[in-house]
């Protein structure tokens, strides 16, 4: 697998083979406008052994989920013909799911058809869900949209008393946002902060936890599918 950008040549003349291989199946070809770099999260380019293009794959953040801004869109799977049967397609959609946790996606969607069962059938497979269609989707009476959520990356900064896990973990998460990863920040020690403590509980980890639990889905339903957590040791 590699990583290449939308224009790379070898990409490029692999969507013209799925152009035609849609236009074979539907009467035209993809009905989207052409891929820009810009919102693009990962493009890949699958590899035979003798290094000959196999297929390719990419993830953009959607622009269709205005209320839903943790949402990106899968885009261009295609396994060249010859190439089909050896779980391609199966291994790039581990890889584009793995490339959108990174940047802290919340859920992912895409576009199929009722002519491509394969496609409809390994979706299936790993854990997505037909949805009503979106975008220039919804003009298209044979065109099938599905779904699948992705859970919360936690990245957890430990450490003593005075020994500056806030600060790095703050600053952890300003170089996420800084490289496009939405992510926030929580200082897990305020979020315990109680008098008297339970005996049973002196640092109030089940406070914690329950408190955590809360926030996440209000931090998840704006997008954020990446936190970073400051805790004491």
């Amino acid at each position: 697998m590699e990583s290449v950008g939308v224009d790379d040549p070898r990409v490029v003349a692999l969507w013209r083979d799925f152009d035609a291989e849609l236009e074979r199946l539907y009467g035209e070809p993809d009905i989207q406008a052409p891929i820009a770099p810009d919102g693009v999260v990962a493009s890949l380019l699958a590899l035979g052994d003798s290094g000959e293009p196999v297929g390719t794959v990419l993830v953009r953040w959607s622009r269709h989920h205005p209320d839903t801004p943790g949402t990106v869109e899968i885009r261009r799977l295609y396994v060249r013909p010859e190439h089909r049967g050896h779980g391609h397609a199966r291994v790039m959609m581990g890889a584009i799911e793995r490339a959108a946790f990174r940047v802290g996606a919340t859920r992912l969607v895409l576009g199929t058809g009722e002519a491509q069962p394969e496609a409809v059938a390994l979706y299936e497979g790993i854990g997505y869900n037909r949805i009503p269609p979106f975008g220039i989707y919804a003009n298209y009476s044979r065109a099938l949209c599905m779904a699948k959520s992705l859970p919360t990356r936690l990245l957890v900064v430990n450490g003593a008393i005075g020994a500056g896990k806030t600060a790095t973990a703050a600053a952890i998460c300003d170089i996420l946002g800084d490289a496009g990863v939405r992510v926030a920040f929580v200082d897990a020690d305020a979020l315990c902060q109680a008098r008297p403590e339970p005996s049973n509980d002196p640092y109030q980890q089940h406070l914690l936890m329950l408190s955590l639990a809360s926030l996440a889905p209000i931090y998840r339903a704006r997008g954020y599918g990446c936190i970073v957590v400051a805790r004491v040791v």
